[in-house]
């Protein structure tokens, strides 16, 4: 059996890496136990390691699609990649769960996809451990 796969979705345009990348790193020592997918791992916005943004894109769904769960940071509420991110995850009915430490006014139709919410990083993580089995 593979192990539990967990994919961090998050805005990443018009922020620094390390913006884009501390929340990632946290999650990822703290779901031990599972594979956490980066894609700042593989692309991120300082270093051009792609042809085009169909490759980043494409590469991207590629793990999404092949997750058990999504965990989105709602850092960048317009983030266009983040949003079909979570609409895709829909489609194929991986849960998504949501990260709004700002608390900012999330779209109606993002907070439909989304099927739990929390502004707190430990109380995400918590929660994770606990209903997905890393507890």
């Amino acid at each position: 059996m593979s192990k539990f796969q967990i994919y961090l979705a998050g805005g990443m345009q018009d922020m620094s890496f390390e913006e884009s990348n501390e929340w990632r790193t946290y999650m990822n020592n703290q779901l031990e136990g599972c594979r956490v997918i980066n894609p700042n791992d593989f692309y991120n916005m300082t270093a051009r390691m792609h042809y085009s943004q169909h490759e980043v894109r494409e590469f991207d769904l590629y793990y999404l699609k092949r997750s058990d769960l999504i965990i989105v940071n709602f850092n960048n509420p317009q983030s266009i990649g983040t949003a079909q991110e979570i609409a895709i995850a829909k489609e194929y009915n991986i849960p998504v769960i949501g990260l709004n430490e700002s608390r900012a006014e999330l779209h109606p139709w993002l907070l439909d996809c989304v099927n739990k919410m929390f502004s707190n990083r430990l109380e995400l993580v918590n929660y994770v451990q606990s209903f997905y089995g890393f507890a």
